[in-house]
């Protein structure tokens, strides 16, 4: 269950033993930290935050829709308040008549509301402004607190409550004018009910629009009603907070500063950072003291609460990250303090790992002028901040290691009495954030500390000691004087590869990335920032959105070395070298990047494909755009031909319908040139056609094929088109293939069409086909992957392979070009959902193609009748590794590559997984030597195998992110920039057997593999080692029987009780070419059976023998 956002972490002992302002200890002072030791963990457990169903609010979301990568713009914002105060027919205001609470009124609420300014002041170096009005009416609701505070009814209640308020005080307010309102309550607040015995109190919570309209029941609710209005409009109240006027209770002293602080940084967007899971005790403290989100807020129990996260800071507009790449040569960097820098100071540094998962490098400094002691308004010299004292340059981040902090007790003549001075815990503070983790989180509904094995906004706690990753030590649970990174004696100075935390990915991939702190703490401080790795990366960056887009190897001019060919939407196509810099420099600007071909206000359908379409000298780069276009240029950057006829125009290569799939290219016409294959969207349903190089649109030369095109086909979408050959008495015939949705009919299907033929015409014409795979479902479920063609089962034929959505793989073996029949169609079953797209290569050798592809969950390498291959699939993130967010990929055209990565002989799959960790495995699931790697994040297709240059064979791989450049939450705006990364890694050695070595396969796009050979045989039917019968124990409904079979052969199913009695039976016939290590792997219901002890046998009667095998297996309820 996920936390509600609207509340606070509920404050728990561990808070409540933060060191009292002024107080001194008992006994001498101490001269060094409190003793730290791996080995001795405290036994403390925190009280849980309460657990409520809920999200983030509006603000929050917004300030998420576009995460920070690289930086925000600093921006200068006023948040208007109205607050109000209110009493309840029991619960009265401190100072009132019959209550027996302290005195608050309008003087004391104006005090602690310009605290809340003056705090927001200092949080955002001056950038965010409080402008706060207070209602000096004492408002009285006409319930009782139990009222509105019943844990049942209170979401719908304090809407009520709100509602209530706003009647009462309309007359006197113009709510139009403010940007949110701030009910003040009397009494205490539910959050700290430590003795848990007040469960009648509110909870101080934050409402956004989206928690209004569910209280009225109303999704289309404006909010709350006002008497005001704005334009001639009716003005709604659409978010308010509640918090109490006295958070004083069971004995403890608490103050009310944290806690309103919290909530009005709920209003700006400032996301949660505490760990709220599992209910009643969280595994974690998430960022402990060391946010105003997380337990920051009680810090001081509430009266000196601390600064946000520089996370925080950063999505706000508050911090401007300056992106420092790591590299070999390290960079020195002069980092000022983050609470009083400069603008003209760099006060954050950004590391990226990938472009969605970064170190974020500060340096906060706890006491700003170094002199061991609390810096406030101290009016009254008594070392306290009481109402009445200011809080303007407060040092609100004193107090973060206090209860680990070294002091010394000794006389101040200033002061006139004993004071405690405190060494405290300022320096290096290292935030490893990892977006796709605060994202997936979010979305499943949790918050973005909720998982402690990978945390989205984690400290790099510096002594090495996961405090805050586990219930430890009261001292140090919410964050310690040792965690922090400064020089001198019993200080840690460097996070890097050998270091404990280590500098790995949030997938415990190896970065090489090394931070070294050069000074003690102190307002200015230098780190070190370099990358040692076992191979070499570069990587190019410019502003701009590529999804679906490869970086594409090609050597456009034909003068042996190679470009790196990328096409960006809105900005046209770029160029690069090998060495990342632009192939052609306009600007002569090497710090800029800049389109090759400028094609503004274009959207790319895909991967652009490239081949000499006109018989010049260099290829062409041949693209669709969804607006309905085709482009063709040459490789000096100018058009094939006018194909609009448009001089305005540049690369217009033919004009028409609403584009659905990228290019594909192929020899139709048999002039030993390409066609373009595209798929237009007309009227409801597409049409496919071929366009030549002169922009006409030509029919096949074979003119049996002819006939069949331009095709219609009855979809609305289509996904990339794939290229396979049927043979038929030594004929070859190429037909396109195309995975279609019919959205309308709830229809998703494969459509084979003819299009080219090699060798002597056929007996009959060709015929065009379709297999439905799926009629109805979720929409959403049925989506199919694009399709891979090649011969996975030795029949010197191609089968198709399509993935949907939901994890079911199915591979379709056609007849012939003469029949519409399939020959056989076999479907499988993946562990989860979100495939990837399927591509096909002979991994094990053994002739025929194996497939390759990975979910959320799994990475896999299945046999021709979809069944995974013995040691496979291999997990993504182990259990042991502890629970992550659920992935939601949002899959576009990603799939792995196949090929002899590291050129040992044996051939590797290359998954690029949804994180940007860059897997590299062979056939018995081993790694390949210097994998994993990181590369960027969010690659919309596959990256690419090439050759470089002469003789240096790289990796490159392509990541397009949506970047946040700016928002304003308390107006509602967003803005947007995007950002595309182009990463080149050297390989090891050179790549060989490349079946799959670019997006789509090769760079026509055809989505094929030509390789195979001859399937090797074997003379035994099974491999009797191989059976295996899982899970064992049987605890659900289903129990899977596992062989590798070598032949073609009928495998009946037998289950027994142990006396012997036939339970159930099943037959099968399986592996029909007799390919060897074809596995039988069958799931079997076995939901009718009991518990106990059960046979299973398996009795195979193949081509080449016979035999049965027996295993037990337990049933356990």
């Amino acid at each position: 269950m996920s936390f509600s956002t609207r509340r606070l972490p509920r404050l728990a002992g561990l808070c409540l033993i933060v060191s009292a302002l002024a107080a001194s200890p008992s006994s001498g002072g101490r001269q060094v930290p409190a003793y730290r030791s791996p080995d001795r963990p405290g036994q403390i457990r925190p009280v849980a935050p309460v657990t409520s169903n809920g999200a983030l609010n509006v603000y929050q979301r917004d300030r998420l829709r576009s995460l920070v990568t690289p930086a925000a713009a600093v921006r200068d914002d006023t948040l208007r308040v109205l607050a109000f105060q209110v009493q309840f027919q029991d619960t009265l205001m401190g100072g009132q008549p019959g209550s027996n609470r302290p005195l608050r009124d309008t003087t004391w609420f104006s005090n602690e509301l310009e605290h809340m300014a003056q705090y927001f002041r200092g949080a955002s170096r001056g950038h965010l402004q409080v402008a706060w009005t207070i209602d000096d009416s004492l408002y009285t609701l006409p319930q009782k607190m139990s009222y509105y505070g019943s844990d049942t009814f209170e979401d719908q209640r304090v809407v009520e409550l709100a509602q209530t308020v706003i009647d009462q005080a309309d007359a006197r307010n113009n709510f139009a004018a403010y940007d949110h309102v701030f009910i003040i309550h009397a009494g205490a607040g539910q959050e700290t009910d430590i003795g848990g015995d007040s469960p009648i109190q509110i909870w101080s919570s934050f409402y956004d629009i989206g928690d209004i309209r569910s209280a009225q029941d109303d999704p289309a609710s404006p909010g709350l009603a006002t008497g005001d209005q704005v334009a001639g409009d009716p003005f709604f109240v659409d978010n308010f907070a509640i918090v109490p006027s006295h958070a004083s209770q069971d004995f403890a002293t608490v103050g009310t500063l944290g806690i309103w602080s919290f909530q009005i940084g709920s209003r700006v967007g400032l996301v949660p950072t505490f760990d709220s899971t599992p209910g009643g005790v969280p595994d974690s403290q998430g960022v402990g003291a060391f946010c105003l989100m997380g337990y920051g807020l009680f810090n001081v129990n509430g009266f000196v609460p601390g600064f946000p996260c520089a996370f925080n800071r950063v999505i706000a507009g508050w911090l401007d990250p300056v992106v420092i790449d790591a590299d070999p040569a390290a960079a020195t960097v002069r980092l000022a303090d983050i609470n009083t820098g400069a603008e003209t100071d760099t006060l954050c540094i950004r590391v990226p790992i990938t472009e969605g998962e970064y170190y974020l490098v500060v340096n906060r400094v706890h006491d700003a002028n170094f002199d061991s002691l609390f810096t406030f308004g101290d009016a009254d010299s008594n070392l306290i901040p009481n109402n009445t004292d200011s809080l303007e340059g407060a040092e609100f981040d004193f107090f973060l290691t206090d209860l680990t902090n070294p002091y010394l007790y000794r006389y101040s003549p200033a002061y006139g009495f004993d004071v405690l001075l405190r060494h405290t815990g300022s320096g290096i503070y290292i935030w490893h954030v990892d977006e796709r983790v605060v994202s997936d989180a979010v979305t499943s509904g949790f918050l973005p500390d909720d998982y402690v094995a990978r945390k989205g906004i984690d400290l790099e706690e510096a002594d090495g000691v996961q405090d805050l990753d586990r219930l430890g030590s009261a001292a140090f649970s919410l964050g310690s004087y040792f965690d922090s990174y400064r020089t001198g004696e019993g200080n840690e100075t460097v996070l890097g590869s050998s270091t404990q935390p280590a500098s790995v990915s949030n997938s415990g991939v190896a970065t090489g990335i090394a931070i070294e702190t050069l000074s003690p703490a102190g307002s200015f401080m230098r780190v070190n920032v370099q990358r040692e790795i076992s191979y070499t990366e570069v990587r190019a960056r410019w502003d701009a959105s590529s999804p679906s887009q490869p970086a594409s190897v090609v050597d456009l001019d034909g003068a042996g070395d190679a470009e790196i060919v990328v096409l960006s939407d809105d900005v046209g196509v770029f160029v690069f070298k090998p060495d990342g810099s632009e192939w052609v420099d306009g600007d002569a600007n090497p710090a800029t990047v800049d389109p090759y071909i400028a094609a503004p206000g274009v959207s790319w359908a895909g991967p652009p494909a490239f081949a000499d379409l006109d018989g010049n000298p260099g290829d062409e780069i041949v693209a669709t755009a969804l607006g309905g276009r085709v482009y063709a240029w040459t490789y000096t950057g100018s058009e094939l031909v006018d194909g609009d006829g448009d001089p305005g125009t540049q690369g217009v290569l033919y004009q028409g319908q609403p584009m659905l799939t990228p290019p594909m290219l192929v020899d139709v016409t048999g002039d030993g040139r390409p066609e373009v294959v595209i798929t237009e969207r007309v009227g409801g349903g597409a049409r496919m056609s071929f366009v030549d190089a002169t922009g006409a649109v030509v029919a096949p030369a074979a003119a049996d094929i002819a006939p069949l095109w331009p095709l219609s086909l009855p979809a609305q979408r289509v996904k990339a088109l794939a290229l396979s050959r049927v043979t038929d008495s030594g004929t070859e015939t190429f037909g396109v293939v195309a995975a279609c949705t019919d959205t309308i009919a709830l229809r998703t299907f494969v459509a084979w069409t003819p299009a080219a033929r090699a060798g002597a015409a056929l007996a009959a014409p060709p015929v065009a086909w379709s297999s439905t795979l799926v009629n109805g479902g979720k929409p959403a479920d049925v989506v199919p992957s694009a399709p891979a063609a090649g011969d996975v089962d030795g029949d010197n034929d191609d089968e198709i392979v399509v993935a949907l959505a939901d994890g079911r793989v199915f591979v379709l073996d056609p007849l012939g070009a003469m029949s519409d029949a399939l020959s056989s169609r076999q479907t499988g079953q993946l562990r989860a959902a979100a495939p990837s797209d399927p591509v096909l290569g002979d991994v094990d050798g053994d002739g025929a193609l194996e497939i390759a592809l990975w979910d959320s969950e799994y990475m896999y390498i299945l046999k021709s009748n979809a069944r995974t291959m013995i040691e496979w699939p291999v997990v993504i993130r182990p259990e042991a590794d502890g629970e992550a967010p659920v992935i939601d990929p949002d899959r576009q055209m990603e799939s792995a590559l196949v090929a002899d990565i590291d050129g040992n002989g044996a051939v590797d799959v290359l998954f690029p997984l949804d994180d940007g960790t860059l897997v590299a495995v062979g056939v018995s699931g081993a790694k390949v030597r210097s994998f994993p790697r990181v590369g960027p994040s969010d690659m919309g297709t596959a990256p690419s195998l090439a050759q470089v240059s002469s003789g240096v064979w790289s990796l490159v791989s392509l990541g397009s992110n949506a970047l946040f450049a700016g928002l304003d939450a308390i107006n509602d705006e967003v803005t947007t920039d995007d950002e595309t990364a182009l990463s080149i890694q050297s390989l090891d050695g050179s790549v060989a057997a490349a079946a799959w070595p670019v997006s789509r396969g090769d760079l026509a796009r055809t989505g094929r593999s030509s390789g195979g050979s001859a399937p090797a045989t074997s003379s035994a039917p099974y491999d009797a080692g191989s059976f295996i019968i899982y899970p064992n124990p049987v605890t659900g409904d289903e129990v899977h029987a596992r062989v590798a079979t070598n032949t073609r052969a009928t495998v009946q199913l037998s289950v027994y009780t142990v006396e012997g009695q036939e339970a159930l039976t099943r037959s099968f016939e399986v592996n029909p070419n007799g390919l060897p290590d074809t596995p039988f792997d069958e799931v079997i219901n076995v939901a009718a059976l009991k518990s106990g002890v059960y046979l299973l046998r398996l009795k195979i009667d193949g081509d080449s023998g016979s035999g049965s095998l027996v295993k037990t297996f337990a049933i356990r309820r």
